[in-house]
């Protein structure tokens, strides 16, 4: 049995496109962009000079100045090799270096901030099978090893990751394979820190661009799962699973884009050797297939190259050892001629080479080496992305500061080529708003060693408790997928902002609803107009949205002062705040309603089919509402309504028209947000507020077991049918109900009973007593009609439902005192 997990590690660890974070006056984030065209993959394998030891489980780090150290290995009879030699580039040659202080196989190398390569684990065999716990120092300046503090467990088949702090996670393996501890070259001392959620041993893992570490498969019943550790939190949280299972020896390469490939592999036992590929999105925690190998391979080595293809290499290959490249731009496989040793591990040098050495060969351990020359085709340009913005605000008076404040980008090319036509976009979280400009930035061209900066001006809103917002900034380059880094900014809580009103203006002849938009707003607050000189107009109907971010109150402006109000928002803590001259009272107009009906004439069996019942209000004081009926729906037709106001209301706004307390003892169980027909056809009346200014949106879906014609109808507010008596306002419901019932009720007897009615009020004379005797008097004769010409429960319904819209409409606009006891629907009128 072989396995390749620690060669993994290094070359991940070295590669050019890796990122590093610092804290200055600010949050500067860097990263290096490895973003290009991709040319196709070409290259050829040339022997070099050979090991002066046959290794395998052995590991092969770059140091800092461009050599290659080869250390430890597993050799006859799993007795573990002491060892160490160092390749020459330059001259293609080995020579030797210090032993280590333990001989061992099947532990990690990690080359340190220091320059200095920390080995860690493994075991040996002499006399007996022992696992290590142990950990040493590789001083390449002296070529010499010392021992430093040991892990808290023995640990083999594990890995080892570089943080971007200088420390090293240590997570995984044989026996504990849950349990993690990070390394301090500071101090060389060990410490515990979050245990994996699964445990895995054989597994592989890379380091992501934002720091935090990858890990996925591994055997001990963990081959479907993969998991992300946090440096920040010292903890790990699942992510994704994989579409494959992978128990052992298959390879994950972070791509230049920052994405993750996972490559081959085999189960637990080596019973199936897989050549499935998937890629890992980091941002959306997703891994996707995609193209797979044209061979199954595992324990094989993977580096990704300077044109950002990945060379796959070594193992064990189903049809014989080989060699493929990798095109993430294409996701196409290209094979690689030669013949090579098997179980082999790889590392970029840094002039982009690749050096292939040690394994096995025909079935026994090989000190072979070669190298690896090509996939080079377009060079990359390597841009640095530096992000800062303030790490937090403060509250000054109620307010931040400083608000607005600036977020800042600038690219830093360190590569040999010029980058064109990067495009620099921001990701805001809601709190937060550009102040100007766009989020999304073209830079034309940043030349070899020169700067770009982009700076976004954004304003936060005010928090009603402590709350730390990330934001995102992504760099892409044409037909590239780009690099999105995150920053955090905390907010204090406390402070209150506002930042627009809708409407801006209203009408001195009624209410308006203002609408206020910012932040921190809290439950209980208090919204006014205020001006020099003038009492306050104090907002009734306040409500807070529950995020904070908008309130909304409602003011009575009859024979208000015109001209400007400037609007104050005070939250039941005494935070407030003031937009200056935001407000202007007017000469009033009246409330200007439309509706419109938009959608399908007919629904058809089988296929919900949706409308929409837009209104608006072009008037400059609030309108009553706009009632809607909606009539025609046969039996075995589910419908729902929803709704879309802007601004939006609360749900207490969208209200069911109900009759009057008389009429509560009815059964009118249906609601506007579902209903199922039993039997006939429905009417279902709804009354919905309408701001000044502003306009809404009613959509409506039906779903039938039959086809049927649909009848919609729906009118402006009853406020709109001007009447300046009794008589006036009867003929006028009397009108816009009879055309309702004509489009969408085919029941029989409905027109004549109407008939009936509109002659009454027509032969009537208006006094208030006579009044509450023709209210009456219709309201006996339309339940007569529902008894007798109307046998459809649903349109004795809409009979009811008429007599209550006439008794709302007659005591609202004459003022009449009316019992609410007077109409029995069982027993019909009376008065």
């Amino acid at each position: 049995m072989s396995t390749a997990f620690s060669h993994r590690y290094w070359q991940e660890r070295l590669h050019q496109c890796a990122t590093r974070v610092a804290l200055k006056s600010g949050l500067t984030v860097f990263l290096l962009l490895c973003l290009s065209q991709l040319a196709a993959a070409q290259g050829t394998f040339s022997p070099t000079g050979s090991m002066l030891f046959e290794r395998t489980f052995f590991t092969l780090t770059r140091l800092a100045d461009g050599r290659v150290l080869a250390a430890g290995a597993n050799g006859a009879g799993n007795v573990g090799v002491n060892t160490a030699e160092v390749y020459n580039p330059t001259t293609g040659t080995w020579s030797f270096t210090g032993s280590m202080k333990i001989p061992r196989g099947f532990h990690t190398a990690t080359l340190l901030k220091n320059g200095k390569v920390l080995v860690v684990g493994g075991s040996n065999y002499s006399p007996q099978l022992a696992y290590l716990s142990s950990a040493e120092l590789y001083d390449p300046v002296t070529g010499t090893w010392s021992l430093t503090g040991s892990m808290s467990v023995p640990r083999q088949w594990h890995m080892a990751f570089p943080l971007k702090d200088g420390r090293v996670l240590v997570t995984g393996g044989y026996f504990l394979q849950r349990s993690s501890e990070i390394y301090d070259p500071q101090t060389g001392q060990w410490s515990p820190t979050g245990s994996m959620v699964n445990g895995r041993y054989l597994f592989d893992g890379v380091v992501l661009l934002d720091g935090r570490v990858l890990v996925a498969g591994g055997i001990f019943g963990s081959e479907l799962a993969a998991e992300i550790y946090d440096p920040t939190t010292g903890q790990w949280s699942s992510t994704g699973p994989l579409n494959y299972p992978r128990g052992a020896y298959y390879s994950l390469t972070r791509l230049a884009d920052g994405r993750v490939l996972l490559a081959g592999g085999a189960n637990n036992g080596i019973s199936q050797v897989y050549n499935q590929a998937e890629i890992f999105d980091p941002v959306a925690g997703v891994w996707t297939p995609t193209t797979f190998m044209p061979r199954a391979r595992y324990g094989h080595s993977a580096v990704l190259l300077l044109d950002g293809t990945v060379l796959v290499t070594g193992g064990t290959a189903v049809g014989g050892a080989n060699a493929f490249i990798f095109n993430p731009v294409s996701q196409t496989w290209t094979e690689v001629a030669g013949t090579f040793p098997s179980i082999n591990l790889a590392t970029r040098l840094l002039d982009g080479r690749v050096l292939v050495a040690g394994g096995t060969f025909n079935g026994f351990a090989t000190a072979q080496a070669f190298l690896f020359t090509g996939g080079t085709g377009t060079v990359l340009p390597l841009l640095k992305l530096d992000v800062s913005a303030p790490l937090a605000l403060a509250v000054v008076n109620g307010s931040y500061t400083p608000n607005p404040f600036t977020i800042t980008a600038t690219l830093t090319n360190t590569g040999a080529v010029t980058a064109q036509n990067v495009e620099l976009s921001l990701s805001l979280p809601q709190g937060i708003t550009l102040t100007e400009g766009s989020v999304t930035q073209v830079i034309a061209d940043v030349p070899a060693g020169q700067q770009r900066q982009v700076v976004w001006s954004v304003q936060a809103a005010g928090q009603a408790q402590d709350v730390t917002l990330s934001y995102l900034v992504t760099a892409v380059l044409p037909n590239r997928t780009g690099k999105t880094v995150s920053g955090q900014i905390t907010l204090p809580g406390g402070a209150l902002t506002i930042g627009a009103i809708t409407p801006k203006a209203g009408g001195d002849t009624g209410s308006v609803t203002v609408h206020v938009n910012g932040g921190g707003f809290l439950d209980g607050a208090t919204v006014k107009l205020v001006r020099d000189g003038e009492f306050d107009i104090l907002g009734n109907a306040v409500s807070v949205a529950t995020d904070g971010f908008s309130a909304a109150a409602r003011f009575d402006l009859t024979g208000k002062p015109r001209g400007l109000w400037s609007v104050v928002v005070t939250n039941p803590n005494g935070t407030a705040g003031m937009l200056t001259d935001a407000f202007t009272v007017e000469e009033g107009r009246a409330a200007d309603v439309w509706v419109e009906v938009i959608g399908p004439s007919s629904v058809t069996m089988g296929s919900p089919s949706t409308f929409y019942i837009v209104y608006g209000n072009r008037g400059n004081v609030d309108a009553m509402g706009v009632p809607i009926v909606i009539g025609g729906v046969p039996t075995g037709a589910i419908w729902s309504l929803g709704f879309n106001i802007t601004p939006p209301p609360t749900q207490q706004a969208l209200q069911f028209l109900t009759p009057s307390q008389a009429l509560q003892s009815l059964d009118l169980s249906d609601t506007p947000f579902h209903i199922e027909t039993s039997g006939g056809t429905i009417a279902v009346p709804l009354e919905v507020p309408i701001s000044a200014g502003n306009t809404g949106m009613l959509p409506i879906t039906i779903s039938s077991r039959i086809s049927f014609a649909l009848n919609v109808k729906a009118w402006p507010s009853l406020s709109d049918i001007l009447c300046s008596d009794a008589v006036g306002c009867v003929n006028g419901i009397i009108e816009a109900l009879t055309e309702t019932l004509e489009a969408g009720f085919p029941v029989l007897g409905a027109i004549d009973c109407l008939k009936d009615f509109y002659c009454l009020s027509q032969q009537a004379s208006f006094g208030n007593n006579l009044v509450r005797s023709l209210v009456w008097d219709a309201a006996d004769l339309l339940l007569s009609c529902a008894g007798t010409l109307l046998p459809i429960e649903k349109a004795r319904k809409a009979a009811l439902l008429i007599a209550s819209t006439l008794i709302t409409c007659v005591k609202a606009l004459l003022d009449v005192e009316l019992p609410v006891t007077a109409i029995d629907p069982q027993a019909g009128g009376g008065g």
